[in-house]
């Protein structure tokens, strides 16, 4: 057992492991990043007093497929957040409103999909997303997306790439697509949308099959929630919306489809012009 009375760890109390290449990293109550070094047997922390990491309460810490790491506090001080730590380097990167238009307040949950794309729970502000190949994120927040609570503790990826969110009012399954999942049953039958060319710059074009049917009333909302702009088609089997954006500044959006029978959610990205 490693301890403070055993080893020359820091602090006893653990909030999270990851493993990268048989190193050991941990997040602690109120010291820090800490690695493990399997060769000299030590902990090393990287905290503010001697480091980039901007906080003391480590509450989540995940590997990403390149091997930097992913670390979120959980705590209510100004400094908590979200930084990518390379273990290389020991640069540190801050993910904040600054740099991500999103408020990374009390971070509890971060995890990667097979498409490295990352998925950041928080404990007020609902979820974010980012697709790491364009590095724009996209926010989901309870009452107009479908996600059960702010409160997201836990997220992970099952074997059909959907995402499970632990939360205050129980679990949300989030489906490729930007669909929302609420029965067993629409496990399996949940429409998806899939929303190309991303990111776009005069049109995108949202394409979704046969389960939505009829009058359809399209919503688009920007990261702020406000309502952006709204529109209504006839829907039919297989069909192909195309949107006009050049009223849209560049940016990520969300696209909401409502119609008698489904309501569907779907992120898309605007690029500079």
């Amino acid at each position: 057992m490693f301890n403070t009375l055993t080893s020359n760890i820091p602090q006893n109390r653990v909030e999270s492991v990851a493993n990268v290449n048989n190193t050991i990293w941990l997040g602690t109550n109120s010291a820090g990043l800490v690695k493990f070094d399997p060769i000299a047997e030590v902990f090393i922390t990287y905290n503010p007093d001697n480091s980039g990491v901007p906080f003391d309460f480590v509450k989540k810490v995940t590997v990403a497929s390149d091997g930097k790491i992913w670390a979120g506090s959980g705590s209510d001080l100004p400094d908590s957040g979200l930084v990518v730590f390379d273990p290389v380097t020991e640069e540190v990167t801050v993910l904040d409103s600054a740099t991500t238009g999103i408020k990374f307040d009390k971070v509890w949950a971060i995890t990667f999909d097979d498409n490295n794309d990352v998925y950041v729970g928080t404990n007020d502000n609902a979820f974010a997303f980012a697709r790491q190949d364009t590095a724009m994120w996209a926010e989901y927040q309870f009452g107009s997306t479908g996600i059960a609570s702010n409160y997201v503790y836990d997220v992970v990826v099952d074997d059909s790439s959907y995402k499970w969110f632990a939360t205050f009012k129980g679990i949300s399954v989030y489906k490729e697509g930007g669909v929302f999942v609420s029965t067993p049953s629409q496990l399996a039958s949940a429409p998806t949308i899939k929303v190309y060319p991303q990111p776009a710059t005069d049109n995108v074009m949202f394409e979704f099959g046969a389960t939505q049917q009829g009058a359809t009333v399209m919503e688009v909302y920007n990261l702020h929630g406000s309502l952006v702009a709204k529109q209504q088609f006839a829907a039919g089997s297989n069909n192909t919306v195309v949107y006009n954006t050049n009223n849209l500044a560049s940016g990520v959006y969300v696209a909401r489809f409502l119609s008698a029978n489904t309501a569907q959610t779907i992120k898309f990205i605007i690029s500079q012009r």
